[in-house]
């Protein structure tokens, strides 16, 4: 089973996105805030994707996709942002620091895996 790592501070929409996740068949490990992923990228091993959200404690999720993608072992791992920001520029900043998709809340958990299909085969 492939893993997924869901960085949101939000329970409620961790629960949600890591049940999403479940239900595509994959093992769904919530991280609460950036901090802690971005300490997590220099001591495990990558998953098969990263779904974050952007507004995150101690480290955003500009800041986290930044961080993954220099390193040579994180930077083919897609990541798909959710997050309650919306706004162009920051779909436009999440893509340049290397997001391969920007889902705004409230997302369509079918397109969300869909996406995820299509980038981890």
């Amino acid at each position: 089973m492939k893993t997924a790592w869901v960085v949101e501070a939000d329970a409620v929409a961790a629960a949600l996105l890591a049940f999403v996740l479940e239900r595509g068949s994959f093992s769904a490990r919530v991280i609460g805030d950036g901090g802690e992923a971005k300490a997590r990228l220099q001591t495990e091993a990558p998953p098969a994707v990263v779904v974050l959200e952007i507004s995150l404690p101690r480290a955003d999720g500009f800041e986290l996709i930044e961080t993954l993608r220099a390193l040579p072992a994180w930077q083919q791992v897609p990541v798909m942002v959710v997050s309650a920001r919306g706004d162009e520029m920051d779909i436009a900043r999440a893509v340049r620091a290397g997001a391969d998709a920007y889902f705004v809340k409230p997302f369509d958990p079918d397109a969300l895996m869909n996406r995820i299909a299509t980038v981890t085969q």
